[in-house]
Formats: structure tokens, sequence, C-alpha cells
């Protein structure tokens, strides 16, 4: 990363020096597997970053790296940047070499909150460098049916792809509105042994339902995944209203560290 930024110091300074724009050092071309979405479904994206200079470059190859904004057919701007980092989240970095290209994977989540139908344009920027490609998309208009099916397409991907990819699906499906997505989300919880947003993203709709989910997959919960489990149980015992259900709480969490 010191070496790429070095470039651009050197690039930006003989840029002020002829009067010209300086040359980009990084080429992003971004695509849609999926290009039309419905009211509700995240867009999923695949990013390919050129290393365009005479050297070698560390490019991040995480996606809170990228910035996004979304125009809407009314001229609306949806903006995402990432949030602060938690505890001791990691930054990857890949080394690029001249001409060479890294592809990188990501869901926009922010799309699932856009209702008006029609053609939108992204923007995503790679922050460090300051280079951004474009990537046009369609949202049809809400249809829960669909929708509900659709999200159970991207529960299955959860539960069947082990990688990146699955890891990437079961955050699209947290996304997705609560009354369609929260029977998919207990499922991924149950048979995805390492779903950790799925337990946090339970813990915050934090109703009886998800929380019987929290309760019922704790025994058999191991690693961080039951960690988070018994955190987001302690947490929602506290917020609950009912005494019955904090009882409930109260009894999966006897004995539990």
């Amino acid at each position: 990363m010191i070496r790429a930024t070095q470039f651009c110091i050197a690039m930006a300074t003989l840029s002020a020096l002829v009067g010209a724009a300086p040359a980009p050092s990084v080429s992003i071309v971004v695509s849609a597997p999926r290009p039309s979405i419905l009211a509700g479904e995240p867009l999923f994206l695949t990013l390919t970053l050129k290393n365009m200079s005479t050297e070698k470059l560390l490019l991040r190859s995480d996606p809170d790296s990228f910035a996004r904004v979304s125009v809407a057919p009314n001229g609306e701007r949806t903006v995402w940047t990432a949030p602060p980092p938690e505890g001791d989240t990691g930054t990857f970095f890949k080394e690029v070499a001249p001409g060479e290209q890294e592809t990188i994977k990501m869901v926009a989540t922010e799309t699932s909150r856009l209702t008006l139908p029609g053609q939108y344009r992204m923007t995503v920027e790679y922050v460090p460098l300051r280079a951004s490609g474009v990537v046009d998309f369609n949202v049809q208009s809400f249809d829960e049916g669909a929708l509900r099916a659709r999200a159970d397409a991207i529960h299955e991907a959860a539960v069947t792809l082990h990688d990146a990819e699955g890891g990437l699906n079961e955050t699209a499906l947290s996304t997705i509105e609560p009354e369609v997505a929260r029977p998919f989300l207990c499922d991924v919880l149950k048979r995805k042994p390492d779903a950790v947003t799925t337990a946090r993203k339970l813990e915050e709709l934090a109703d009886s339902d998800s929380i019987g989910c929290l309760i019922q997959v704790l025994p058999n919960s191991q690693g961080l995944q039951r960690e988070v489990i018994i955190g987001a149980l302690r947490t929602t015992m506290g917020r609950v209203q009912d005494d019955d259900l904090r009882e409930k709480i109260g009894r999966a969490l006897s004995g539990q560290r």
C-alpha cells in the first residue's frame, strides 16, 4: 500500500507541473450478474480492477474499500460508504502486476431499500486510488411473491456454497425485509455453522420468532457463531418486554459462559 501511495503522489506532482490530469493507475469495470432486480432485493456486483501503471500495486480486496452512489430515475441519490471497522476486522491486499487484474465480488446491500421502479445508474469508487466505474441496473415494482421466491433462492445459495459466495448470499438475505426473509434466516442459522451475519440480524429483529430461533440453535452452535448467539440473547433479554420470553431466554443462557 505504501508503494501504491507513493506512486499516486508522484503522478499528482507531475500533473501539477505539466498542467494535465494524472494518468489513472487503476481502471474499474463494474457488472451486475442480475442487472434487473425486484424492489426489496439487493444487487450483486462483480468488479474487475486492472493495474494500468508500470509498477506493482497493492490493491485492497475487501468490499469496504469501495464507495457507491446510485442515482434513481427521478435523480435521487443513494450513497453508501463503509461503516467503521469493528473489533479486530482485518484489511486484505492483493499484489497486482502491471497489466494484470483482480476480480472482486460484493453485494450492494443498500439497493434493497430502493422502491421506485425504473432504471438506475451506480458509480462504484475504489477509494484508496480515486478510481471509479459505473453500472446500470433496473428495479422492478414490488411483488411479495416474487421477492419471496428470490429470497428462497438466495437462502439456498447461502447454505450450499461454503465459500465467499455463500457469505455474500447470507449478507444479501439479511437485507431483505424481515416479513419475507425471517423463515429463511432461521434455516440458514440452523444449517450453516459459521452463519454469524444471520445471528446478528436475528438479534436486530428481536421478535419472538427470531429469539426462538437463536435459542433453538444455541445448544449445537460452536465457535464464533456460539459466542455471537450468546451475546445476542443476552442483549435481547434486556430489551424484550414479555416476561415469559425473558424467562425463556434466561433458561437458555443458564450455564452458558
